[in-house]
């Protein structure tokens, strides 16, 4: 894959957070979202919704709302006009959930949701497999309808609209707006922007696109049937017809194209001009992840298999394809990314550019420092000038020197191993105790009598490890120049380091991607953890035609 400006800012996440994502379905991963500011991401916690704010260290989720089923799906949208948020939520026996919340009035930079109004329903059909929101019109892009609705993409063939009455708190109903029969059981919808056309995929190879009119009562009438292009060839032993369906599909910002993640490992984007793809994707099916949870490794091809939770699934199935809001107006980078056991950031400009990493694992609380004992002391002659063992004491306090020497060594350490070579190590072992060849750097501290007793110290002493703390990234030249605070190290990989790492990947159940507001971030969620990576240039202006936008 061709590679140009980088999109990540680093592959390194900006922020992570131990959470416990729950997986309903084993094949619908849409599970978290970003609906009003960086940072804040709402997701499903068995049955709970939960909130999480990122932009606090070693913050927890609080839980936003109790419902009565376990969700296979989650979206959110802001209430045009206000600063109220809409959360739904769909479960396998019908189940829908719809909540508001308003801000807090805290004076603070980031304000806790608040709720004001929940609604929870069974409705016709089967399994409820997504959800989606939206606020447009059906007959105009510069209108809002006069109430916002729900579209349920359902296991029995259908497409359901239904109006939210947002005026009236104390709703007991909602209205159904429209309806379409495909035949085939639909895992997923989008609406375009400008809310004219419906996007459709599931338990098929066919594209669905209709037409969206009418007022209150929706009229939905076919445009085309498309087909997405079949998958790679494989060597694996698989029924190629037991995998054809696709989980998800979503249009850009600007409404000029749309793409469609398959179960087979196929992403596929379209021009809205053409029926032809304009850019096709295939997950690398000879890398066969061994993760965690019933979302990774190689067992069977069997959906009911997974389902019962005897066997897992591909990790290579790609469940969740998402378009950022960035490019519009000339503001930052338009993004498209898709998750199979890995996260794939690609350039939405060109479809030329992509990146791979890997969902990190929840971050590990630093032990508690052990107890040091008492500074050595040095050993003695006796009156016949044999020299005694020095008498340890572990009650009496240690010295001023001791104390100095021990923050000393915390600090100024340097690990003589390359960071990488630390990483695989301690994915494969974890060390006991300080190793023979790390460096205890000394500077300079305007007392010669304090730094020889300091030297002392370091050379007839070891005090007890800290080795699980982060070493300081230091610049070593010619001398020693600068020191630099110790950073979070999370596992990356990059596309050029997977094919080195095909036998086996550590990959984690990945339960849904998402896009904060403005596009500049996105977001994986984990059976495990929550990750953030910053988008690069989101927050900068482009050249648009004959000037800057």
């Amino acid at each position: 894959m061709a590679r140009g400006m980088p999109l990540l800012s680093s592959p390194t996440p900006t922020a992570v957070a131990s959470a416990d994502v729950h997986i309903g379905h084993v094949q619908l991963r849409d599970l978290i979202v970003c609906p009003r500011e960086r940072g804040v991401v709402a997701y499903v916690k068995q049955n709970a919704l939960m909130e999480h704010n990122l932009n606090k260290p070693d913050s927890t989720a609080r839980k936003l709302v109790d419902l009565p089923f376990t969700p296979n799906t989650l979206t959110s949208m802001m209430i045009p006009g206000t600063d109220d948020t809409i959360l739904a939520a769909g479960g396998q026996e019908a189940e829908m959930h719809l909540s508001c919340y308003s801000p807090s009035s805290s004076s603070s930079r980031h304000r806790r949701a608040q709720l004001r109004w929940h609604y929870d329903d069974h409705i016709r059909g089967s399994i409820n497999n997504s959800l989606l929101l939206t606020s447009l019109s059906m007959t105009s892009s510069n209108q809002s309808s006069v109430e916002p609705r729900v579209a349920v993409s359902n296991n029995d063939g259908t497409v359901r609209f239904f109006d939210i009455p947002v005026r009236n708190e104390h709703f007991t109903s909602l209205p159904e707006s429209g309806c379409i029969h495909l035949g085939v059981p639909i895992n997923h919808s989008s609406v375009s922007p400008d809310g004219r056309t419906l996007l459709s995929v599931g338990d098929t190879s066919k594209v669905f696109l209709h037409r969206l009119t009418g007022g209150s009562h929706i009229n939905i009438t076919p445009i085309a049937t498309l087909s997405l292009p079949p998958p790679d060839v494989s060597f694996l032993p698989y029924a190629s017809t037991a995998l054809v369906a696709s989980f998800s599909a979503a249009f850009s910002s600007d409404g000029t194209k749309y793409a469609v993640a398959s179960q087979e490992g196929t992403v596929a984007v379209w021009d809205v001009r053409s029926t032809k793809p304009l850019k096709t994707f295939q997950t690398d099916k000879s890398r066969v992840a061994l993760g965690n949870g019933g979302a990774t490794g190689w067992l069977s091809d069997d959906p009911w298999e997974w389902t019962r939770g005897s066997c897992k699934a591909p990790g290579w199935s790609v469940r969740n394809v998402k378009f950022s809001q960035g490019g519009r107006n000339g503001m930052g980078k338009e993004i498209m990314t898709f998750t199979e056991s890995l996260l794939h950031i690609i350039d939405a400009r060109t479809f030329e550019t992509e990146e791979i990493v890997q969902a990190p694992h929840a971050p590990t609380p630093p032990p508690p420092p052990p107890h040091s004992p008492a500074r050595r002391p040095h050993p003695t002659l006796s009156q016949s000038g044999i020299a005694t063992p020095p008498t340890m004491s572990y009650d009496d306090p240690p010295t001023p020197s001791s104390y100095m020497f021990m923050a000393l060594e915390d600090t100024f350490r340097i690990p003589s191993m390359s960071p990488s070579s630390r990483r695989r190590r301690s994915r494969r072992s974890t060390p006991t105790g300080d190793t023979d060849d790390d460096l205890v750097v000394i500077p300079s501290m305007g007392d010669r009598d304090v730094e020889n007793d300091v030297q002392l110290d370091c050379l007839s002493s070891h005090t007890p490890s800290r080795s699980s703390s982060p070493s300081p990234s230091v610049h070593i030249g010619a001398r020693l120049t600068s020191f630099s605070p110790p950073a979070r190290r999370i596992s990356v990989v990059r596309e050029e380091e997977l094919a080195g790492d095909s036998a086996g990947t550590d990959g984690l159940d990945i339960a849904g991607v998402c896009f904060d507001p403005t596009g500049g971030y996105v977001y994986v969620a984990t059976t495990e953890s929550v990750a953030e990576w910053s988008i690069s240039g989101a927050e900068k202006r482009w050249w648009i035609e004959d000037g800057w936008a």
